[in-house]
């Protein structure tokens, strides 16, 4: 089963490229027809649609459990404070 990330990425299509003073662009598109769903991790945090919790008694960063209370898929980059 693809995720919903990886069916996002393999939606996406370049268009015709745009060049000026030797930097050229390409516009990218998705031809998902409403696109992917995310909600930021603020916005999670502001609905109470998730909740955290460490997943040991010392409570070590990389070992947190998120759990979505949503129906949403929430967003969380690398680098956002939990």
């Amino acid at each position: 089963m693809k995720t919903v990330i990886e069916s996002f990425f393999n939606s996406l299509k370049t268009g015709e490229p745009c060049s000026f003073k030797g930097l050229t662009a390409f516009p990218v598109f998705s031809t998902l027809p409403e696109g992917v769903d995310f909600a930021t991790l603020t916005e999670a945090f502001r609905e109470d649609w998730i909740e955290i919790r460490e997943l040991t008694q010392g409570g070590s960063v990389p070992e947190l459990l998120v759990i979505n209370k949503s129906d949403r898929n929430i967003l969380i980059l690398d680098s956002e404070e939990l």
